[in-house]
């Protein structure tokens, strides 16, 4: 199993370098630095800008030693977009996310961080989550279980 790539440059977006269940930590980033991993193969950047017109989005790539700079022209059109058709769907597992944030599950707390994991990924266009709740997760080690925080 390959859990991460192998890096000369530690991580630290990492929840873990070993093999396990984690949630997909969706939080907003408000920096203009990011620094990557070797093995990153693209980036997600949103832009919000409610202005029609022509604006330029300057992007900067550096390995430490050399940079890279690219400028393109993001052109908003005074225009809504039809409501989305397509069905966007991601697996979504709430005992991860007790896990991580080490709550007991089902409580109050564990509640509200799902509300807003789900809000996040539904900003991001997610519109179907598929959830495991009465079958058990086929990721599990035979005669394993699912791990759930000491509580």
């Amino acid at each position: 199993m390959l859990p991460s790539y192998p890096s000369s440059i530690e991580d630290k977006n990492y929840i873990s370098h070993e093999p396990g269940l984690f949630p997909d930590i969706c939080e907003p980033f408000d920096a203009s630095f990011v620094r990557s991993s070797d093995f990153y193969q693209g980036f997600r950047i949103s832009v919000s800008c409610p202005i029609p017109g022509k604006h330029n989005i300057e992007i900067t790539l550096s390995d430490g030693e050399s940079k890279s700079t690219e400028t393109f022209t993001l052109q908003v059109l005074p225009l809504e977009l039809p409501e989305q058709e397509l069905m966007f769907t991601q697996w979504f597992h709430a005992d991860c996310i007790a896990t991580y944030y080490n709550v007991k599950p089902w409580s109050a707390m564990h509640w509200r961080l799902v509300e807003k994991f789900i809000k996040i990924a539904s900003e991001h266009g997610i519109n179907m989550i598929l959830t495991p709740i009465f079958t058990p997760p086929l990721d599990t080690k035979i005669g394993g279980e699912r791990k759930l925080p000491n509580l």
